[in-house]
Formats: C-alpha cells, structure tokens, sequence
C-alpha cells in the first residue's frame, strides 16, 4: 500500500479518518501494518494489500474481489517468482 493513499481512505462506516501503522515497508510501499480509527476498528495490511471487510456481516461481493484481483494480478506472478 502507498502511504498517500491514507489521504482518500476512511473507516467505511463512519467515514472517520485511519490513522495509519508500519511494520514493514519495501522500498516506498507499506508491506505489512495496520489502519485504524480512534474507534478501535483495525484493518490489516498483508503483503501490500489493505483487508477488505464488509462491517454488515456480509460477505464482500465476489464481482468486488474479482476486481480488485484483475488489479493486483501482476503481485500474485511477482511473489509466486520472486517472494
């Protein structure tokens, strides 16, 4: 995850600001850490990618995954090679 992104992201269901917590970083980009709100609402980063959750107890919806998969399907090749 690029840490600009923590200027358009919000908690998705009070829209409160995340505050943003590094473990580890590659080169410009936060590998594993969190996002959380003053709330105590936590959002894990693995591997790059922020957790997805839907706080309604629903599943996400799978054509959401799909998407967000088609966008990141360049870092399943890399780690699968390189990781």
């Amino acid at each position: 995850m690029r840490k600009e992104l923590l200027s358009i992201l919000v908690e998705p269901t009070s829209k409160a600001a995340l505050h943003l917590e590094v473990h580890q970083t590659k080169g410009d980009e936060i590998f594993e850490g969190s996002l959380h709100d003053d709330a105590g609402r936590s959002y894990p980063i693995v591997r790059g990618i922020a957790g997805v959750y839907n706080l309604n107890g629903e599943p996400v919806p799978t054509g959401l995954l799909k998407r967000m998969t088609g966008v990141i399907a360049h870092r399943l090749v890399i780690t699968q090679h390189f990781g």
